[in-house]
């Protein structure tokens, strides 16, 4: 099992129907108040992927990861929105993990190619 951040881990399905590893996702309701405005868009994605917290100025950190559990990037917010260029990424699910002070939050994006 495959878990992120959080002690609720739930299983979801891939678009081919397929069971894939579990993934801990918070729920909105429990989301601190400075992360709770936070989006993530387009979803599905192609070439980027926006990262907006519009009540963040810099210091999130921002982590993603492979369903397999690899990191594949990390970066530290300096600025509201943050573009992940997406282009030369494969086509896949990944987890978009982002913590500030204490707060976390989990968000799952796909990649359409």
């Amino acid at each position: 099992m495959l878990c992120f951040f959080y002690d609720d881990c739930k299983s979801f399905t891939n678009g081919l129907g397929l069971e894939t590893k579990s993934v801990a996702i918070k729920k909105d309701e429990e989301e601190g108040k400075l992360l709770a405005d936070a989006s993530i868009y387009p979803n599905p994605a192609n070439n980027f992927v926006a990262i907006e917290l519009p009540l963040v100025s810099k210091g999130a950190k921002i982590q993603i990861f492979g369903l397999d559990g690899k990191l594949v990037f990390e970066t530290q917010m300096q600025k509201p929105i943050y573009i992940w260029d997406t282009s030369s990424m494969p086509a896949g699910t990944y987890i978009i993990n982002i913590e500030l002070n204490s707060e976390k939050m989990a968000k799952k994006v796909v990649l359409v190619k």
